[in-house]
C-alpha cells in the first residue's frame, strides 16, 4: 500500500475488496497520500477492523467507503 500511496497519488478508485494482507496503516497511508481519492473499497478485508474503518468515515467524510 505504501507504493500505491507514494506512485499513485492521482488515484480516483482504489479496490481491495477482500485482502487480507491490508491493513489500516496501509488504508491510512493512501488515503492521506492520494488526494483525488474519491471511492475506497476495502470491504471483507480481515486486517482492517471496525474501529479503523469507523475512524476514516469520520476522519474522511469526502470519500465513499464500502467497507
Amino acid at each position: 500500500m505504501s507504493h500505491i500511496a507514494v506512485r499513485c497519488s492521482s488515484l480516483v478508485a482504489l479496490c481491495v475488496s477482500g485482502c487480507s494482507r491490508i491493513s489500516q496503516v496501509g488504508l491510512g497511508l493512501v488515503t492521506g497520500n492520494c488526494k483525488s481519492l474519491q471511492l475506497l473499497d476495502a470491504s471483507n478485508c480481515r486486517s482492517v477492523v471496525d474501529a479503523a474503518r469507523d475512524q476514516l468515515r469520520v476522519f474522511f467524510p469526502r470519500f465513499v467507503f464500502d467497507v
